[in-house]
């Protein structure tokens, strides 16, 4: 029986590749000689990345999550790989339970399969899944070394590969991805390349060997493929990237060891939505990293943790035909379930009904009409800015509530700023005319969201002068 080497980082061993990817890092620097951007570069004790600098868009927000420590339906040992079909179901790599769970979009268990064994559907620590456009499940048996295919209810139907260096052997596949029209990519991890095979597991191409330049890996362990055939691979232990054709030539790469944006420390699971964006699972940084299919930085979520949104190890990813997001948290023993940030919602609430963007007729019913007030006295109305969508809102004005019209009117209280989503904050206007007629003037909010900036609204008062008691002669009452 060969000896399984360690599946996950060491924390002592990653800190040595920190380091020995920096001084391979250096090296390259030093060879095209760039040797004032290395100098910078060691002063700081990182490289800079092109793009890394600037959070583009909003990070996804968490839905939902499923999963505790156990053997029981919908219960992880170390849950890995994950992957979607085109139905919504989601497929769970239950490592340490050597067992494949299928669950629904919102984690109801349907059925799992699979025990601990080297037989037709048993496994040995399997890592990696992939699902074809027929629903058939293909796992990477880590420790027996092979593939297994399955149908969507975990039916047995055929399986490759044993152990070894040869065309079609496995040294501890991880990875598993699939392109348009079902081929099968494999990242082989300790043989240092990507196995490339039809949907029954007949061989076509191989790449890579042990290194660090282009088109050379250490230890890969994710593969994922894009709508254009393009493969994407984290070369885990080279803290990268990098994408090829499929064929396996060379295009790009990204990344280095580090924890700054579009930084990785062991970079593990890869996956590709349909606009190709690339979402990795960045291990020991605890956190989901998303860039474009060029490699530019545009967001990152997580830190360590256990709390929603938090991961210990994220150690796989998929996205739905929705843009759903879901995370293999494998020391947390869950899966979390995250949706596309969409924007901000921006609602303004008078006496608890909606006040519409643009609204020119002021009612009583929404506090916009303050009525009638008499001169030298004052009223107060309070109103909700209330945010509706998904990501934070933040009112972007100087002061966040403007008025624009006559100064009977002004605000006595500012909202405060931002409001997260699904929050509110208050704001009051103050109406306290000096003299008599119906005045307006109008409200203005600016903000982040752009399909209400700015948010306007009228309002208006009718102030009456007040009685004068001298016109009025009272005459004693007379008793008779």
């Amino acid at each position: 029986m060969s000896t399984q080497p360690h599946l996950v980082p060491q924390p002592g061993r990653r800190r040595l590749d920190s380091i020995t990817q920096r001084l391979r890092g250096c090296l390259r620097w030093w060879r095209t000689g760039s040797l004032w951007l290395l100098a910078v570069s060691l002063m700081v004790g990182t490289f800079a990345l092109a793009g890394a600098a600037t959070l583009t868009t909003a990070p996804p927000v968490y839905l939902t999550g499923w999963g505790s420590s156990g053997s029981g339906n919908g219960q992880f040992q170390f849950p890995n790989g994950i992957a979607m079909d085109s139905s919504g179901n989601v497929y769970v790599v239950d490592r340490n339970n050597h067992r494949i769970q299928k669950f629904d979009s919102n984690g109801g268990y349907l059925t799992g399969w699979g025990s601990s064994g080297s037989g037709n559907g048993q496994f040995r620590f399997p890592n990696g899944i992939a699902v074809d456009s027929s629903g058939n499940v293909y796992v990477a048996d880590y420790s027996n070394h092979r593939i297994q295919k399955f149908t969507s209810d975990g039916t047995y139907l055929t399986g490759w590969g044993s152990q070894g260096d040869n065309n079609g052997q496995f040294q501890f596949p991880n990875g598993v991805g699939m392109d348009s029209s079902d081929n099968v990519y494999v990242a082989d991890t300790f043989n240092h390349r990507i196995q490339k095979f039809d949907s029954n597991g007949g061989y076509l191409t191989k790449w890579g060997n042990q290194g660090s330049t282009n088109g050379q890996f250490d230890r890969p362990v994710g593969v994922a493929v894009d709508n254009n055939s393009n493969v994407y691979v984290t070369d885990t232990y080279n803290s990268r990237i990098q994408k090829f054709d499929s064929n396996g030539t060379y295009l790009t790469a990204w990344g280095m060891s580090g924890s700054g944006n579009g930084q990785f420390d062991n970079p593990y699971a890869v996956a590709v939505d349909s606009s190709s964006n690339v979402y990795i699972a960045d291990f020991w940084n605890h956190r989901i990293q998303k860039f474009d299919s060029d490699g530019n930085y545009l967001i990152q979520w997580g830190s360590q943790g256990n709390s929603n949104g938090q991961f210990t190890s994220p150690s796989g990813v998929a996205v739905d035909s929705s843009g759903n997001i879901y995370v293999a948290d494998y020391h947390n023993h869950r899966i979390q379930k995250f949706v596309p940030a969409t924007a901000p919602g921006i609602v303004v609430l008078g006496n608890g009904v909606g006040i519409a963007n643009g609204d020119s007729t002021p009612d009583p019913a929404d506090h916009t009409d303050f009525g009638s007030v008499v001169v030298g006295s004052a009223v107060t109305r309070t109103f909700t800015i209330s945010n509706t969508g998904t990501v934070t809102l933040t009112l972007t004005g100087s002061p966040p509530v403007a008025l624009n019209g006559d100064s009977a009117f002004s605000v006595s209280s500012q909202p405060g700023t931002p409001i997260a989503a699904g929050q509110s904050a208050a704001f009051q206007i103050r109406f306290a005319p000096a003299a008599s007629g119906v005045v307006t003037a109008t409200v203005s909010i600016a903000s982040n969201d752009n399909s209400a900036n700015p948010y306007t609204f009228t309002i208006q008062g009718a102030a009456t002068d007040p009685v004068d008691d001298t016109q009025y002669i009272f005459l004693p009452t007379v008793t008779r």
